[in-house]
């Protein structure tokens, strides 16, 4: 006998195709199956529980989670909730860090940050409750970075300005900062000219990893981006990508 929970699938998915406006014809088509597949998922009656192995690419296509489609709760208990890692929060007490341990570039840096990110949205999560503030990056960076026991000057202040120059048009060497603090932005930015070029990304990771302060960086940075990014990208996209870091890493050693 088939527990409420599975049988509670096809429900969901139907849920869901209606809220989305989406025929069994549409899912079919983006997941590559027949549309009987489809229809043997969603009809009222004895449905078809669609194979484990697929539901994390039903469940991106519906723009929803595999939780969800067991249990139909509209938002996953983990949610990162706004007054957890609310902007002002996470700013006020980054500042109070940096006062008292006397982090004078970081202190600056955290305002330069916020002035130059301004207005800039990061993409939207099914994780958070709102399309949030670009500066939310690297301030949860730098929190995370804090409660692991880095008060390190340098690492801070670096952190809160890796993406100013990608995204803002600030040259590394115009930054008002320390001149350490210009090369570890230097190795963390990405040159636009390059980056379809042949054996450029190896040679970008294979730099960072000379230099420990901007390999730590970017070790953060890419372990906030896996934690903010489900719901972003679609199931097997994320797969391929961790497919293709892992052949950089390897190629790179």
């Amino acid at each position: 006998m088939k527990s409420e929970s599975y049988q509670n699938i096809g429900k969901n998915i139907r849920q869901r195709m209606t809220d989305l406006n989406l025929t069994q014809q549409d899912l079919a088509d983006k997941l590559h199956v027949s549309r009987q597949t489809v229809g043997s998922w969603v009809r009222t009656s004895d449905p078809v529980i669609p194979k484990s192995d697929d539901l994390p690419a039903i469940a991106s296509v519906l723009r929803t989670t595999v939780g969800w489609l067991y249990s139909g709760v509209t938002v996953p208990n983990w949610i990162v909730k706004e007054k957890m890692f609310d902007e002002e929060h996470m700013y006020t007490r980054l500042k109070a860090y940096a006062i008292s341990e006397h982090l004078n570039q970081f202190g600056r840096a955290l305002s330069y940050a916020k002035k130059e990110h301004a207005g800039v949205l990061r993409k939207p999560s099914l994780y958070t409750e709102k399309t949030p503030p670009y500066i939310i990056h690297p301030l949860m960076m730098a929190c995370h970075a804090h409660a692991l026991g880095i008060h390190d000057d340098e690492v801070l202040a670096s952190i809160m300005l890796h993406d100013v120059c990608e995204d803002c048009g600030v040259k590394p060497e115009e930054l008002p900062f320390s001149k350490e603090i210009q090369e570890i932005v230097t190795l963390l930015t990405k040159d636009p000219t390059r980056k379809n070029e042949e054996g450029y990304t190896a040679k970008y990771y294979g730099a960072l990893m000379l230099n420990p302060k901007s390999a730590i960086i970017k070790a953060l940075d890419r372990c906030n981006n896996v934690s903010t990014m489900a719901g972003i990208l679609p199931y097997r996209e994320i797969g391929c990508l961790h497919q293709r870091d892992r052949r950089i890493r390897l190629s790179a050693l």
